[in-house]
């Protein structure tokens, strides 16, 4: 937990960071209306989608029974469309913010960089995460392993405490079994018999 917090935090101000770069890249153009500001979500909603269109185009034309040059060839039309779409509406975008098409490159460019830099820190947040509830569920399951599933130790030092039935005879003798306790009542009721006799 001390070091997910702070990464956390980190990544919060990375991914929030676009907003500070902002003012600094457009200056005096930049009025803190968000449609003013930088074209982002289009190329980053391409990226995010890039991976499952590719997994999906793949069953798809496995499916359809293509296979060789043919199907690895759509496959990367599929994921140059996936990716190309959003990044040519944020490219689009730039460049009518920056009024200049070199600019509007320059600034796509930043932007996809950025979201890359983003992705990769928000994963490796999930998978400290993940590797956070991994531990807590392993010490949880050896403490209830710890708990349920051990023996309870018999006899001897420690402080453990172990409880027996004690059975008394008519001499108020212990014993350690019922059986025992019987066969001694015997003897005491033979003894006493012959005493009466």
């Amino acid at each position: 937990m001390l070091r997910i917090i702070p990464f956390g935090l980190i990544v919060f101000y990375q991914v929030m960071s676009i907003k500070f770069y902002e003012p600094v890249i457009l200056g005096e153009a930049f009025d803190s209306d968000v449609q003013d500001g930088i074209s982002v979500k289009p190329a980053l909603i391409s990226m995010l989608a890039a991976l499952p269109v590719v997994i999906v185009s793949a069953l798809i034309f496995e499916f359809l029974g293509l296979s060789g040059w043919v199907e690895s060839l759509l496959i990367l039309v599929s994921l140059l469309l996936a990716l190309g779409i959003g990044v040519f509406l944020s490219l689009k975008r730039n460049i009518e913010l920056m009024k200049s098409k070199k600019l509007g490159i320059l600034l796509t460019l930043f932007t996809i960089v950025y979201i890359l830099g983003c992705i990769v820190a928000v994963w490796g947040l999930v998978v400290v995460i993940f590797k956070l509830i991994i531990q807590i569920l392993i010490v949880g399951g050896i403490i209830c392993f710890v708990l349920y599933a051990m023996p309870e130790p018999k006899g001897g030092g420690g402080g453990n405490v172990t409880y027996r039935t004690v059975y008394y005879d008519e001499d108020n003798k212990a014993h350690d079994s019922a059986y025992a306790c019987d066969k001694a009542n015997e003897e005491i009721a033979k003894r006493e018999a012959g005493k009466h006799n």
